[in-house]
């Protein structure tokens, strides 16, 4: 085949991800053949999705959320990256199959490309981990061919949808599609996070602790993990809130319904501001209030 043969000379990068483009696509999944799971991200947006907010950040299992509290700078729409602008919500529909050459970060990146569903990926590991990138890279031609034959399998995973909501009640227009987890923490202060943590808008607790993580199923063996929170399996659509070395004996890990919507306030009185990253990316500062 002779896209085959374009394409394999690319697979000496390591964080290259090739598009392939010839018809209009379906879904956005994982992709798996003779058994082996294929590291790919289908992000259907369902009623409820999970947002964050600055000052606040609130997060669902699927579909739009968002966050009281106060607020974190965000670039306008000029800065806006080409994927990222409001046209490009139908991307995915132009894209069959997306390869990406790398590890786990390499997945997160494509992932967060598309602002809705995302086309089918098959990731080859490249990278040190690769929990996401399950596919010998020696062996493209073969993986390639069961792809292009239609023997697959294709694993959706649950993505988390974010915004940030400034303290004066404004909402900005960049949202933030997650796959792994938002991470609120006390980045450069010396001080422990005050936060306050609302379900549905019914304030549960306030957090003394060095963060929050708020992650998906395919998060959880990531950064929660780390902080004991639980292992669950990616066909669970749940939403997994953990701390992040709290202050307290009564705040464990919880796993909730992947309908719930979390928000994450800096309360006015903290004493120090928060940070909030998603999926490791775009870290800023979240302000009181």
């Amino acid at each position: 085949m002779a896209m085959l043969a374009n394409v394999s000379r690319l697979f000496e990068l390591s964080g290259t991800i090739v598009v392939i483009a010839t018809a209009v696509s379906t879904t956005v999944s994982t992709v798996s053949t003779g058994g082996e799971q294929k590291s790919g991200e289908e992000k259907s947006e369902k009623d409820g999705n999970s947002s964050s907010s600055s000052g606040s950040a609130s997060a669902s299992g699927s579909g739009n959320g968002s966050g009281d509290g106060a607020s974190a700078i965000m670039g306008n729409q000029s800065s806006l990256l080409p994927y990222q602008q409001p046209g490009y919500r139908n991307l995915h529909k132009l894209i069959d199959l997306i390869i990406c050459l790398g590890g786990d970060g390499t997945i997160l990146h494509t992932a967060s490309m598309f602002p809705s569903a995302v086309p089918p990926i098959l990731g080859f590991n490249m990278g040190s981990l690769g929990f996401l990138t399950s596919f010998d890279v020696t062996r493209y031609k073969e993986y390639i061919n069961h792809v292009f034959n239609g023997s697959v399998y294709l694993s959706t995973r649950m993505r988390l949808t974010c915004k940030i909501r400034r303290s004066n009640g404004t909402i900005e227009n960049l949202r933030y599609q997650v796959l792994n987890d938002i991470v609120v923490d006390r980045g450069p202060s010396p001080f422990l996070c005050n936060l306050d943590c609302y379900c549905n808008n019914t304030l549960i607790t306030t957090v003394q602790a060095d963060g929050l993580i708020l992650a998906t199923p395919t998060g959880s063996t990531a950064y929660s993990m780390s902080a004991g929170g639980s292992i669950v399996h990616p066909n669970v659509n749940c939403l997994l809130l953990t701390p992040i070395c709290p202050h307290s004996l009564s705040f464990r890990p919880i796993i909730l319904p992947d309908s719930t919507i979390l928000t994450i306030k800096v309360p006015t009185d903290s004493r120090s501001t928060a940070w909030i990253s998603f999926d490791g990316k775009s870290r800023q500062e979240l302000q009181r209030g």
